[in-house]
């Protein structure tokens, strides 16, 4: 991978496509608060933390999207009827994603996620576009880690991404799944699903909640029926790859297969991490790079519309990407980023690794 440095990227911001002083406004549109409030701040530490390198003209708005689509709507309407921006950065949640998707296309303004992962994002507006890979690259993931084994339990949260996650599996391995559960997002108590999926014996367990608090809670409850576990191989994804997710879970999650974001080492991120000064509980480093190289490539795409009087999007859709983790990578035809494959990790002594 080429390697551009943060600082560089910006300075060719700051250089090249420097030939206005009009301000350009980059609109922000991030669960602020909410049960998912804490990605929010924490792509507000990044974002604070690039704009000390971006143009004096460029201002960043962030508006509060709450990982809903209502309000994702309304912060969208906010920022182009009252603030104007130029651009959309976000939803940084699907939910924010899809809500915003048929605006942009009505009101042709170039919205770029950093993180959003539902499949429906494809097709779903011209102007629409996201760093992310969708669920289907977790799906075969899963699958691949799961192809040995000839009984399937699943446990589910009922949320736009695990449900995604749920359908695909169950559309590849169906034969093999003894049971599929799903639980709602308000509920405290799943000692009475775990219960029922583990009466079922299955070889292995795939845990499929969203991050959060729910995803704890259920590893907590899990631990529980720690007897009964012997001998089923846990599966999940995303929600169980931070450590401390894991820690209220005693010795089960050890041996833990993790299908998740693409593997990352780059100096960059610790760089990121040690100036934004965050301890990043929701954000891996995969997306604390997706988040960094999607500010820097929108803000100069914005510039070179801005100075050539073209279509932001059609810039967009055409452009190799810079960065950490897109580096040399383009959309074409695609509303969500290729090139990735899943990273996958075992939790050993605690500690997730990858394999």
């Amino acid at each position: 991978m080429k390697k551009i440095s943060i600082i560089f990227l910006a300075a060719m911001l700051m250089g090249c496509n420097m030939q206005t002083s009009d301000s350009i406004k980059i609109g922000v549109i991030a669960p602020m608060s909410g049960p998912a409030g804490f990605f929010g701040e924490e792509v507000q530490a990044i974002v604070s933390h690039l704009q000390t390198q971006l143009p004096a003209n460029i201002e960043v708005i962030i508006e509060d999207g709450k990982c809903s689509g209502g309000d994702a709507v309304t912060a969208f309407n906010k920022l182009t009827d009252i603030d104007n921006v130029d651009a959309i950065f976000g939803g940084i949640c699907s939910p924010e994603s899809l809500a915003i998707a048929p605006l942009t296309s009505e009101k042709q303004i170039l919205a770029v996620s950093p993180t959003s992962s539902s499949a429906q994002i494809q097709g779903a507006s011209d102007y629409l576009y996201s760093l992310m890979y969708d669920n289907n690259l977790t799906v075969n993931g899963l699958v691949e880690q799961a192809v040995e084994f000839e009984s399937i339990a699943i446990l589910s949260e009922m949320s736009d991404l695990s449900i995604d996650i749920k359908n695909g599996l169950e559309s590849a391995v169906g034969e093999r799944i003894v049971a599929s559960e799903v639980f709602e997002p308000t509920q405290l108590d799943y000692r009475n699903v775990i219960g029922g999926v583990l009466n079922t014996s299955p070889q292995a367990l795939i845990l499929n909640p969203a991050a959060g608090a729910n995803a704890e809670t259920l590893l907590k409850q899990l631990a529980e029926y720690k007897d009964r576990l012997e001998g089923i191989q846990l599966l999940t994804h995303f929600p169980y790859l931070k450590d401390a997710t894991r820690q209220s879970s005693g010795d089960i999650s050890e041996g833990m297969i993790i299908v998740a974001t693409p593997l990352v080492r780059d100096s960059r991120i610790d760089e990121i991490k040690a100036a934004t000064g965050k301890d990043f509980k929701g954000l891996d480093d995969f997306m604390i790079a997706t988040v960094t190289d999607g500010l820097l490539n929108l803000v100069d795409v914005v510039l070179e519309a801005k100075a050539k009087d073209l279509d932001a999007k059609d810039i967009w859709v055409k452009k190799s990407l810079d960065g950490i983790v897109v580096d040399g990578l383009q959309f074409g035809d695609s509303n969500m980023m290729s090139g990735y494959e899943s990273g996958i990790y075992e939790v050993t002594n605690g500690v997730a690794k990858g394999k």
